[in-house]
């Protein structure tokens, strides 16, 4: 039996006025239950008010296909009260870590006990106020670091394929380095007469001219002109033919073409000219080849650090537009293997605007990624910038199925979201409307029909303030 002096051992209860909540220790139902016992579970309806007397419990919040701790507690306690109060489902599941103590209430008798003890009134809703203010920053944090974990992932998937063709470039050439030296000796050897090196230099050149135009030949082409290559090599003593025709074919080198470099070759050298010639063309191919890919390394590198805004003050004077591109680069890893067509419609007058750079940049990440969900693979994206009196308005829309007009006016509220579980938190476009409206005292409205939704952003021209309150704008 539990008595008077047990309940007013607890520092909830201990200013309940007896005389008026003398009943609430008959009320109460105590039970011993094992470490893994779920006190409540996720999603499910709550049939008491439990206080954890003695024990520890963690709160466990499903995300991704796992539970992730969302918060612990320790003895004496109470948990519940949320759900009680809402009459909703449990937003959390409560697990036991030890062998617990614990007594229950009836939902009927936690309501009673409120209305008629107002001191205790007070202090559930002040747990309550701090426990989702705590759930709240805990949720945002894990948005954040799934938002990070997800960028990484499509940046190292960035990353891979031309760190890859540098790796592979550098390796080739370790080869073709060999061969240079042999074919390099033995045509050394031979003494080849001036004219002979001419013709060679010629070939060179020629080959240099066909890359610098960027000419590419269908594959049945390619196919058909290393073939002939490979034939006539073997035909004039050649003994890697098949080998190096490649890389003669990729410098736009034919037989034809080649025909006053035979003119001039002694047989002893032709085999050492012609693999010379092959590994030469093929080693400028693959440092154009390094150099392209150096080149997206520096680029990739150079938006995520504009991106970051990681060499600068918090507050910058930003061109929107860098922003945006950087966005895009960032977000590439779901574009490049889509049938989604990203089109940018900028008004290049627009001046830099003084805004919190990083933080604006998770705007265009959360808009642009909404977007790309909703297209499912196949659509168009279109970003407008263009000036709005004094506002610099951005827009991000998509021709994708649309927001249902009954929950259109719901989209920036804190959890809200349409996606199934583990796909989204309904935090993305809060903290969207939270980095526009409170952080730089703009604007930040949605208009959606099947075919044509819009998120429009506007953003003072004239500097970034911060306004002491605000609430999500209409839709429309």
């Amino acid at each position: 039996m539990i008595t008077d002096a047990a309940v007013r051992a607890l520092p909830f209860f201990a200013d309940l006025p007896w005389d008026r909540c003398g009943w609430l220790p008959g009320r109460l139902v105590e039970s011993h239950v094992d470490a893994g016992t779920y006190l409540m579970r996720q999603g499910e309806p709550l049939d008491a008010f439990i206080v954890l007397v003695e024990g520890e419990t963690v709160a466990l919040r499903a995300a991704e296909g796992a539970q992730l701790p969302a918060g612990r507690h320790l003895g004496p306690s109470y948990v519940g009260e949320i759900p009680l109060l809402s009459d909703q489902p449990a937003e959390v599941s409560i697990k036991t870590l030890v062998r617990s103590r614990i007594w229950k209430l009836a939902p009927d008798d936690f309501r009673r006990l409120l209305h008629e003890c107002p001191a205790f009134e007070r202090s559930m809703f002040r747990t309550v106020s701090s426990r989702l203010r705590g759930l709240e920053s805990h949720i945002q944090q894990r948005e954040k670091m799934a938002a990070l974990g997800t960028l990484a992932a499509g940046l190292a998937h960035e990353l891979n394929n031309p760190a890859a063709a540098v790796a592979r470039a550098v390796d080739r050439l370790g080869k073709l380095l060999g061969d240079l030296e042999e074919a390099a000796w033995a045509l050394a050897a031979a003494g080849p007469e001036q004219k002979t090196l001419d013709a060679l230099r010629d070939a060179v050149r020629l080959a240099e001219r066909y890359r610098a135009g960027h000419h590419t030949l269908d594959a049945m082409a390619t196919s058909e002109a290393e073939e002939s290559l490979a034939l006539w090599c073997e035909e004039r003593g050649c003994t890697r033919g098949f080998e190096v025709a490649p890389a003669l074919a990729a410098g736009g080198l034919t037989p034809e073409t080649l025909s006053s470099l035979e003119s001039e070759l002694s047989d002893e050298v032709f085999d050492a000219t012609i693999i010379w010639l092959a590994a030469a063309l093929d080693a400028r191919g693959l440092l154009d080849e390094a150099g392209t890919a150096g080149e997206r390394l520096v680029g990739i590198v150079k938006a995520m650090k504009s991106y970051s805004h990681l060499d600068r003050g918090p507050q910058q004077d930003v061109d929107i537009h860098e922003g945006i591109d950087d966005t895009l680069v960032i977000l590439n890893h779901r574009l490049k293997h889509s049938k989604i067509v990203v089109h940018r419609e900028y008004d290049r007058t627009l001046p830099r605007i003084p805004v919190y750079g990083s933080e604006l940049n998770q705007v265009w990440t959360n808009l642009i990624d909404n977007a790309i969900d909703a297209l499912d693979g196949t659509g168009t994206i279109t970003i407008r910038t263009r000036r709005d009196h004094k506002w610099a308005a951005i827009e991000v829309g998509d021709d994708g199925p649309g927001i249902p007009v009954d929950i259109q006016s719901r989209i920036f509220e804190p959890f809200f979201t349409t996606k199934p579980p583990g796909k989204g938190t309904g935090l993305g476009l809060e903290l969207a409307y939270r980095t526009v409206v409170f952080r730089h005292g703009g604007q930040l409205n949605v208009s959606s029909q099947p075919g044509d939704t819009r998120f429009v952003v506007r953003l003072p021209l004239t500097g970034v303030f911060t306004p002491i309150g605000g609430r999500p704008a209409a839709a429309g």
